[in-house]
């Protein structure tokens, strides 16, 4: 493909997967809510489906490390890497589907159309103040991940860059898992408020000194990662 050509393709296939993620993860997001309405209960099922989700990741960032001194070749280790992926989620999905059912308390409700309900919600102050809170708490915990592998290789710049990403990452997914039971007795502590304020403290106070990192300083971006990934395990 032209230069033109590959960015059409990568912008058409980034767009399709994003709409198809969007289809399946919001009625999957919305089960977890509707599986119990007691508030302890609630923080046990989020933090059993963040934990899965962060042991997930953890097993995604073995990838480079794998692409790299496994394959040697990008193309066929991350294709290899996507069909693996792929058949996971739609088993894993499968799965749920065939498994878990509805409260029928809750099927028996009538729809909120999405238009209406979208201005309802925007109508609600306290949401408003929420939803303004969760996308500063949500770029806090997204950032590390997104931006990790440009600013290894092009700022950090280590010798094994394959090796460094599997590390900084895998710090930063384990330290989500392992910190889930002390953010669920946290929450039961001082309320999940409370919890969430420091969650967002160890998000920032984790996140901004990353941008002082220089070459050469990949053990102290790992570090920082391993610090900042606790922030994970509360969500």
């Amino acid at each position: 493909l032209s230069p033109s050509g590959a960015a059409l393709w990568f912008g058409a296939t980034f767009t399709l997967y994003f709409l198809f993620h969007t289809m399946y993860w919001v009625p999957y997001s919305a089960l977890g809510f509707e599986l119990t309405p007691d508030y302890n209960e609630r923080s046990s099922v989020f933090g059993w489906r963040e934990g899965s989700a962060l042991l997930g990741t953890f097993v995604a960032s073995l990838a480079p490390w794998y692409v790299d001194d496994i394959v040697g070749d990008e193309r066929t280790g991350y294709f290899q890497v996507g069909i693996f992926f792929a058949v996971l989620l739609i088993a894993l999905f499968g799965w749920l589907v065939l498994s878990i059912r509805e409260r029928p308390d809750f099927v028996a409700r009538e729809s909120n159309p999405l238009i209406p309900g979208i201005r309802r919600s925007l109508r609600n102050g306290p949401f408003r103040i929420l939803l303004l809170a969760y996308v500063i708490s949500a770029l806090s915990a997204a950032i590390p991940a997104t931006i990790a592998p440009y600013f290894l290789e092009y700022v950090l710049k280590p010798e094994r860059y394959g090796l460094w990403l599997t590390l900084s990452i895998g710090s930063f997914v384990f330290a989500g898992v392992a910190s889930i039971p002390g953010w669920i007795w946290l929450a039961r502590k001082v309320g999940k408020r409370g919890a969430w304020f420091v969650q967002i403290f160890v998000g920032i106070s984790g996140n901004l000194p990353i941008f002082l990192l220089g070459e050469g300083q990949e053990l102290a971006f790992t570090l920082l990662l391993l610090y900042a990934g606790t922030n994970m395990g509360a969500n």
